[in-house]
């Protein structure tokens, strides 16, 4: 097991949705901010990294398993843990408590090393995460198996703009949620709430793209792919509940 790092947060006004829930970009992006604070900490920072070994962590899958969505002004404990890694892979568990200490939300990630200047990615040494004390794996995690889709309830367009794009160059993670989500109705995202969510990221995606979202609906499930052209950049399979109102 690895070294834990927590902190306090308020959901705030530019978190929520309209039904007062935290957007699923935002658990992500404040996810992210968590683990950044901890690589600091660690003398791990985004800046060392890149000025060390010319490199930066990009996160490849994601699994959301929520049992509530945090709501507007909510007070929350965030933890974080980078629990082992391999020669190739990293896997980092976030965790959403409430005020009395139950868990709203554990999200579980895989994130890989990548050469900024040649866009490949770069093995992983022990000297790089020796600080997070995390367990060394002789074997890699297997993600999810997502469903071939063969036909579309819904397609959508996008434009990726400059502010879609993060400090490596290409599509903001959080950005690939948005699409995802948006090509949805309201009246869905009003009746349903998601519990689990797989995601994937293939290819990155660079400024001045045409992006294509796509999701197959199949009662409570959603089956969701993100292309360029017909190069597949992303796809995620989100299960949904009725939302209790």
């Amino acid at each position: 097991m690895g070294l834990k790092y927590s902190k306090d947060y308020t959901v705030s006004y530019f978190d929520a949705d309209v039904n007062s829930n935290m957007k699923l970009p935002n658990l992500m992006s404040v996810a992210l901010e968590v683990s950044g604070e901890q690589s600091s900490v660690l003398g791990r920072s985004d800046k060392y990294l890149i000025d060390t070994y010319g490199c930066a962590w990009v996160v490849l899958e994601y699994k959301f398993e929520i049992t509530r969505l945090p709501v507007y002004e909510e007070k929350l404990k965030i933890v974080t843990e980078a629990t082992s890694y391999n020669k190739f892979f990293t896997y980092r568990d976030f965790v959403y408590y409430d005020q009395d200490g139950q868990e709203l939300v554990k999200i579980s990630s895989t994130w890989s090393l990548m050469n900024l200047q040649e866009r490949k990615i770069e093995n992983i040494t022990d000297e790089i995460v020796a600080p997070y004390h995390s367990e060394k794996l002789n074997k890699l995690v297997r993600g999810n198996k997502y469903k071939k889709i063969e036909n579309y309830t819904i397609e959508h367009p996008y434009s990726v703009r400059f502010y879609d794009l993060d400090i490596n160059g290409h599509v903001n993670n959080t950005k690939y949620f948005d699409w995802l989500v948006d090509v949805l109705d309201d009246q869905f995202l009003t009746d349903y709430e998601p519990t689990t969510m797989y995601f994937k990221y293939i290819k990155e995606i660079h400024y001045g793209s045409q992006v294509e979202s796509k999701v197959l609906v199949e009662d409570s499930t959603t089956y969701h792919e993100i292309y360029t052209g017909s190069e597949k950049n992303a796809q995620a399979e989100i299960i949904w509940r009725k939302r209790n109102k």
